[in-house]
């Protein structure tokens, strides 16, 4: 892993963590954390980049972007697509520009698709893995170990300031039309079963193929949100102490086929 600095448009400094993939012109995973843009850092996802890399023979970087509190929209994503352009135009970094696959979790496959929309050319493909794409007040199903609404609210409440922001593409992707919704590149949708956010999912994913881009959705029916970094950071059965030992194991075997998902999917795409 190596560490590197981007200095942003703003004139802001962010990290990202690089891993390097053994073989050379290998695709690159421009990984984007989830908390939604209120938490989380770079570095709560280092062993889930070092399995990406290892298992599926790709670079990764890990974007340490700038939230909420202190930061509001469109910081984190403008962060995100500053980080792009700086890996791209680093002559050091031996990747693939042609295969570019931005991945992220929860508020992270958020910024994952503004990025894809704000950098179309550069963009191959995108992986979201239990994605918020609606960031307005509404209804969702409720689910016994989701997030709670009045969290996801207070999150966006906090990040997405101003009359009317929540409204726009770049903060609730799933409210682009068919015409916008075109321009997509190719995407894998992760959702999980016990998870409120599993509608935004199903509704890009059925959006998506509606207006002809080629999207793929894989379910995994009693995972919980978060699974995936939660898994990998080791804080899985500390945060959920509510599950069983048997229901922490399956969602292990989950975050296995997840890391087969990825391999597939980048390999189909060499």
């Amino acid at each position: 892993m190596t560490e590197l600095t981007c200095v942003t448009h703003d004139g802001g400094k962010i990290k990202i963590l690089y891993f390097e993939a053994k073989n050379i012109n290998s695709p690159l995973l421009l990984e984007i954390h989830g908390g939604g843009y209120y938490g989380g850092t770079a570095s709560d996802d280092i062993h889930l980049c070092e399995t990406l890399c290892n298992e599926c023979g790709v670079n990764v970087a890990s974007v340490d972007y700038r939230h909420a509190t202190k930061f509001t929209y469109p910081t984190a994503t403008d962060d995100c697509c500053d980080a792009l352009k700086y890996l791209i135009g680093n002559a050091k970094l031996d990747f693939d520009r042609s295969k570019i696959i931005p991945i992220g979790h929860s508020a992270g496959a958020n910024a994952v698709v503004v990025v894809s929309m704000q950098m179309r050319e550069y963009v191959c493909a995108q992986i979201l893995n239990y994605p918020w794409l609606d960031v307005r007040s509404v209804n969702r199903p409720k689910k016994a170990f989701g997030i709670p609404k009045l969290f996801l609210n207070y999150m966006a409440k906090k990040y997405f300031k101003g009359k009317g922001t929540r409204e726009l593409i770049t903060a609730s992707p799933l409210l682009m039309n068919k015409e916008q919704a075109s321009k997509m590149p190719r995407t894998l949708i992760i959702t999980a079963g016990n998870d409120c956010l599993r509608v935004d999912g199903i509704g890009f994913y059925e959006l998506l193929k509606k207006s002809g881009v080629s999207v793929e959705m894989k379910e995994y029916e009693k995972a919980v949100h978060g699974f995936i970094e939660m898994h990998y950071a080791g804080t899985l059965a500390k945060k959920c102490y509510w599950l069983r030992k048997s229901a922490v194991a399956l969602q292990a075997d989950y975050c296995r086929n997840f890391i087969s998902e990825v391999k597939n999917f980048a390999e189909e795409l060499r």
